[in-house]
């Protein structure tokens, strides 16, 4: 019988990559081949590191399908704006299982997964399909776990033929407060003899997901907030980029460069404002996200990262009076 193991990856950041080599020496003491899917270009010494690995950058967005989360702060509602990026899991999962198509099984796996030899002997007790449930949440609903499964191949072509765009936006048409995750869609179309839906009861989830990396589409107010000293929110505020600092854990003192873009194309303008901070206040940043070309935030002389700052104008936060 032949197996392999298939890794899917959008790998964009350094944190990215280390749980990506983590998993990689993790699974590797199974022997199988190691299939890498990347919507992210991975490096070379990578890719060294495993049997083969396809690239595809189109990683489709549904910017058309959105969901919006709130927190709110003294006065002001802050929001972010998440669009739907389930199909593009679900594409990379399709390629993917296409391309193995000569193996007799897969053990899908997701790059930040720490697969344990509990879990992964699961494919061996049950002769179907394995896939993993997560605990009940407070409906009482069982969803499967997605980071990882093991299909059969008599299950290739059913499974590929449920993971299309056609057939992923007829589900749940009906309009609710959230958009349907990966999680609640596998769960609608695994029935049957050919799957086995392991209870959450027969292995630690928790071990499973240990080095789980936040993901832009699973993105928390507390993550995406907090630095060591202050929290800092960063949105558009009446129709203008602002920048909210709060929880100040004692003074800090900032400085902000803010780079716009200029009327002649390739020039930039450059404005700065600094001082310190010791209880919450809102700045503005005189111009809205699109003419801003490059922010930096300086606390105490150290820069936040741009992966951080950035993650702001990509979840096109707003920020409104309560």
């Amino acid at each position: 019988m032949k197996e392999c193991f298939a890794i899917t990856t959008y790998c964009n950041t350094e944190e990215k990559l280390k749980a990506l080599n983590r998993t990689i020496e993790n699974i590797s003491k199974f022997g199988f081949p190691i299939f890498l899917h990347g919507h992210y270009p991975l490096p070379l010494e990578i890719q060294k590191k495993v049997h083969s690995y396809f690239y595809n950058s189109e990683n489709p967005v549904l910017n058309f399908r959105w969901n919006l989360f709130w927190y709110f702060v003294d006065n002001y509602k802050f929001e972010i704006k998440v669009y739907d990026l389930s199909y593009t899991v679900l594409k990379a999962w399709r390629e993917s299982i296409k391309i193995l198509d000569d193996f007799d099984k897969i053990h899908m796996i997701n790059y930040d997964t720490n697969l344990t030899t509990e879990i992964f002997d699961l494919s061996r007790k049950y002769s179907q399909s394995v896939f993993l449930q997560i605990k009940p949440d407070f409906t009482g609903k069982n969803y499967t776990v997605m980071i990882y499964y093991c299909l059969n191949k008599k299950s290739f072509q059913y499974f590929t033929e449920n993971l299309t765009l056609e057939k992923y936006l007829q589900f749940r048409t009906i309009p609710e407060i959230f958009l349907p995750i990966p999680e609640e869609y596998i769960s609608s179309f695994i029935v049957g003899d050919d799957f086995i839906q392991v209870p959450w009861t027969e292995f630690d989830g928790q071990k499973l997901v240990e080095y789980d990396v936040v993901s832009e589409n699973r993105t928390g107010f507390d993550s995406l907030m907090r630095t060591e000293n202050v929290d800092i929110f960063i949105g558009e505020y009446n129709g203008m980029a602002h920048i909210y600092f709060f929880n100040c854990k004692k003074e800090i003192e900032i400085s902000v460069p803010i780079f716009f873009h200029a009327p002649n194309p390739g020039d930039l303008m450059g404005t700065h404002f600094g001082g310190k901070v010791s209880s919450n206040q809102l700045f503005p940043l005189d111009r809205p996200f699109k003419d801003i070309s490059e922010l930096q935030v300086y606390i105490d002389g150290k820069p936040l990262e741009q992966e951080f700052i950035q993650k702001f104008f990509k979840l096109e936060c707003k920020i409104f009076d309560r």
